[in-house]
């Protein structure tokens, strides 16, 4: 069994290089020195008559090791002395062609290294010793462009551009606070902290929309997403396919680009692995597209892209699928959802155990676990393939969300529908019963439009028209800010210290926060994890302004299981004053 301290060992070998015999297709074989990046993301080698993103393979592309010599490019041209000392590595290009990297080491010594860290960087790397090891002296991880060397690796000190003519008048930075377990922050390291940090490494990048699960969080580039149209749509729905025609016509090639990073477990990073992730990375398999949508949840994620296709990865299962297509273990790459092909979906929303897509013309598909009926197709059934939510047919559905068993759908015209587990009131029908399709919720005797819906495990938080907060579900941890700790089957008016009105909400497992108009954060609920970015671990049960914040305006707010990630918007008059405190902060 290989020790820890052997997996170390030959990944700092690898990054250190070695000459090895690498055969070619054509059964010519040449010397070349390989290396494996400082960040692991993958291998590289020199090559005099090769583009540098020939002599590239990214761990998220590797499938698999065969040992000896049984490729097709070995088998034209066996060298049966040097068998043991061969090896070939499987992995996809970025065609998603089956290739072979076929190697003859000179040593023993070599070949054991470059097997037991290829090998590892397989299966993914979960241990957090070894990371802790190998990126100990490195000040954080930097991000690797998948249409770069490896080599073209650039320091943080060039990344961060401090000259204004470089940098767009609107400036987004990125800051997440918590539980910083499996690097779910994003700050290179696993610790938790209870005030905002902003990520460095995504400074130079338009960040535009946020999403956060149990430990990871994905963040997506662009000049807009489908969330920056919901208001719109509510004031203009008819002509939504106007506005998205001219916006897609916009989108530039960097645009819609997805990083994630934080836990690896079964996939949910998209990474093409296992392995955990302590900075953010590039997900290769959106290269040639733009996503305009991206969701994720505790077991697997999901994504939208400017051609209407539905994309799924993570955790697969048996009995039923979240992923909405055949996967009984896992799927570590983004895979499409080919049964709705035929659809264009515009926004996607993940359950623990289910996923809701919407079409551009307001239909709403489900599939994967039903046994709370939070599918909304009438029965308890499991669906692998989505199912049409027929009674939501006539409704126009521009947003969906999804609770841990529970699941919500917001028209173009203000109406809110919820289904699904209602043990907590998390529902807000005034009852606690199980409702099998999606039911209208009224707010008060005006009967209130909402315009933003979110759902935590058993609370749900929607935001009216007139800019105001209610809430509804469990309050065991002041996550729906009521004055006792009960379950309130009703939507219950959050009370704020400030008249402004609010924009957005969005609801973790047990904590929620929203933004007021002039960009203010208010956040409460469980603080374990500094979740809130309170800078204690105080549980709150009624809303407080994140003194973080205080001379930033935020852009979109993100809540996690355990921790919480924000967009800033920095202003062009703004700017000096926030580039100095971006090292600090």
């Amino acid at each position: 069994m290989t020790t820890e301290n052997q997996v170390v060992h030959a990944l700092k070998e690898m990054i250190g290089g070695n000459s090895l015999l690498k055969v070619g297709r054509n059964g010519k074989a040449h010397f070349r020195h390989f290396r494996l990046a400082k960040d692991l993301s993958g291998i590289s080698w020199s090559s005099p008559r090769k583009d540098k993103q020939e002599t590239i393979i990214l761990v998220s592309q590797m499938d698999s090791l065969l040992l000896g010599q049984k490729t097709k490019v070995f088998l034209a041209k066996p060298m049966p002395e040097l068998k043991t000392l061969s090896f070939s590595l499987l992995y996809s290009d970025s065609e998603g062609f089956h290739r072979s990297l076929d190697i003859v080491c000179q040593k023993q010594r070599e070949f054991d290294i470059w097997i037991i860290g290829l090998q590892q960087l397989i299966n993914g790397i979960d241990d957090k010793s070894i990371t802790t090891e190998l990126f100990q002296d490195a000040k954080t991880e930097l991000i690797i462009n998948t249409e770069q060397s490896v080599d073209d690796l650039v320091e943080l000190d060039h990344l961060i551009v401090l000259n204004s003519a470089q940098i767009d008048q609107s400036v987004f930075g990125v800051y997440t606070w918590g539980s910083g377990i499996n690097g779910a922050l994003g700050h290179g390291e696993d610790i938790d902290i209870p005030s905002p940090r902003v990520v460095e490494a995504l400074l130079a990048y338009n960040i535009k929309r946020l999403a956060c699960g149990l430990h990871t969080v994905f963040a997506l580039n662009g000049i807009f997403c489908n969330n920056d149209l919901t208001l719109l749509y509510l004031m203009f729905y008819y002509l939504l396919k106007i506005i998205i025609k001219a916006l897609l016509s916009n989108i530039r090639a960097e645009d819609g680009k997805v990083y994630s990073w934080g836990l690896g477990k079964y996939g949910i990073l998209g990474q093409g692995n296992l392995r955990s992730r302590f900075a953010p990375l590039k997900i290769a398999s959106f290269k040639s597209s733009n996503v305009i949508d991206i969701s994720c949840h505790e077991l697997h994620a999901a994504a939208v892209t400017s051609s209407g296709e539905l994309y799924t990865w993570g955790k697969g299962s048996e009995n039923f699928n979240r992923l909405g297509y055949l996967c009984q273990n896992k799927q570590t790459s983004p895979a499409l959802v080919h049964s709705l092909s035929a659809y264009t979906i515009f926004s996607v929303a993940c359950g623990y155990n289910h996923t809701l897509a919407v079409t551009n013309t307001g239909s709403v598909y489900s599939f994967g676990d039903n046994s709370n009926s939070q599918l909304g197709v009438g029965d308890t059934e499991p669906y692998a393939e989505p199912q049409l939510v027929t009674v939501l047919n006539d409704e126009n559905i521009i947003k969906v969300a999804c609770g841990k068993y529970h699941s919500a759908a917001l028209s173009a015209k203000g109406n809110l529908f919820l289904w699904g587990l209602g043990d907590d009131g998390q529902l807000g029908l005034g009852n606690y019963n199980l409702s099998t399709e999606p039911t209208i919720l009224h707010i008060g005797e005006k009967k209130a439009k909402v315009m933003d819906v979110a759902c935590g495990d058993l609370h749900t938080c929607i935001l009216t028209v007139g800019g105001l907060v209610y809430a509804f579900g469990s309050n065991i941890y002041g996550q729906i800010a009521a004055p006792s700790m009960n379950k309130f089957h009703l939507p219950y008016r959050i009370s704020f210290n400030t008249s402004k009105r609010f924009v957005s909400v969005s609801c973790g497992s047990f904590h929620s926060a929203a933004i007021t108009e002039n960009g203010k954060l208010y956040a409460w609920g469980l603080e374990t994890d500094g979740r809130l970015g309170l800078g204690d671990c105080k549980q709150r049960s009624s809303p407080t302004e994140v003194e973080g914040f205080r001379d930033k305006k935020i852009g979109r707010i993100a809540c996690g299981s355990k921790h919480t990630a924000a967009l800033i918007i920095l202003s062009s008059s703004a700017d000096k004053k926030f580039k100095s405190s971006w090292r600090t902060t």
